[in-house]
């Protein structure tokens, strides 16, 4: 963890997280309770979840803190419980089936998602598509989020 700037937190990867021979196996969950959190890369291509066969059940991202994954992400569910906002700057594989669940009115920032995006109340939460595609459906459940953004850039709030 480094800590050399009290608003900025950043976690380095060193090795792929999860993993397991298994699809749909272990749960990630990133808190930024109030600042911002980073996670990154140690120099080589290192995922959350292994690959499009062998996804986490389940990454959860929550608190009010900013948070930026730089990390290509394969997990079957992202459940976006942030109330601020939160940025994955390589895709996003959620794979057939798999989706986005926004339970909180935060702001989603991708670049290329494979999955679909719902959210668990009606007008809540911002979807930001920076680059790539979204191949899914967005509001699945027939709930509509709060705002679509495409090829929007959003800075990091400070």
């Amino acid at each position: 963890m480094h800590t050399s700037n009290i608003n900025y937190r950043q976690f380095t990867l060193y090795n792929n997280l999860n993993k397991s021979g298994n699809d749909e196996y272990g749960i990630v969950r990133i808190g930024a309770i109030t600042k911002y959190l980073t996670i990154v890369n140690n120099g080589g291509p290192y995922t959350i979840g292994q690959d499009n066969t062998h996804r986490l059940k389940n990454f959860i991202v929550d608190g009010a803190g900013d948070v930026v994954v730089d990390n290509t992400v394969f997990t079957k569910l992202l459940s976006m419980n942030s109330t601020e906002q939160v940025t994955f700057n390589q895709a996003l594989d959620l794979g057939a089936g798999g989706n986005i669940l926004f339970r909180a009115d935060g702001e989603l920032i991708v670049n290329g998602v494979t999955g679909s995006v719902t959210t668990s109340a009606n007008n809540q939460g911002t979807l930001t598509i920076q680059s790539g595609n979204v191949n899914g459906t967005i509001g699945a459940n027939g709930s509509s989020l709060k705002l679509i953004n495409i090829g929007a850039k959003t800075p990091l709030r400070s």
